[in-house]
């Protein structure tokens, strides 16, 4: 998340990942626009919010499709299992990971700047996800009703006794280019 700052000139300078006070105009260069710089001075009655969709530019999509039916708990669970397996796979830079301090100095590290969107629906619209997420070469993470209960080889074994049409999708989760994941998800709602 970057954060614009009024300095005394009343400007900002905006560099990816940081913030400065000392400019005359705001400056912008987003890795995923390929390192274009972007001036935007802070007397212009626009600026916010070309500010803001500027920083907002996104190349790659994270989000998490949740199984309306099951309950909060069971939710949670899914999503932890489902974004630590995915974030194994998926580089630091890829994710947009910085690290937050607070003014004390305590540093909160890993928090990505990439929105993380929560969705939801039924196991078989989560299903249908899944398998154009498979065709569109999406990367994702799945959780289903055989992953819970038991061990862990026992919930290993169960998955594998068990035909795709039978599983109940908890939940997938959703990494990849942001116009084919919303794509994939345009039909979901927001999860509340």
């Amino acid at each position: 998340m970057l954060i614009l700052v009024q300095g005394k000139t009343n400007h900002a300078k905006i560099k990816p990942h940081y913030y400065h006070r000392y400019s005359a105009s705001c400056y912008f260069t987003p890795p995923p626009l390929g390192g274009a710089t972007f001036s935007v001075p802070f007397s212009q009655n626009i600026r916010k919010p070309i500010i803001k969709r500027l920083l907002m530019t996104f190349k790659n999509k994270l989000v998490a499709i949740i199984n309306k039916e099951i309950e909060i708990g069971v939710a949670m669970n899914a999503v932890a299992h489902m974004v630590l397996g995915l974030g194994n796979s998926i580089s630091a830079e890829e994710l947009r990971l910085d690290t937050y301090s607070d003014k004390d100095g305590n540093q909160y590290p890993n928090i990505s700047q990439i929105p993380f969107i929560i969705l939801r629906g039924k196991s078989n619209e989560i299903k249908k996800a899944i398998n154009a997420a498979r065709e569109s070469n999406v990367q994702y993470g799945v959780f289903t009703d055989t992953m819970t209960g038991g061990t862990y080889v026992e919930q290993i074994e169960r998955t594998a006794q068990t035909k795709e049409e039978d599983l109940i999708f908890y939940g997938a989760v959703m990494f990849g280019n942001w116009d084919t994941v919303s794509t994939i998800t345009k039909k979901f709602s927001l999860y509340r």
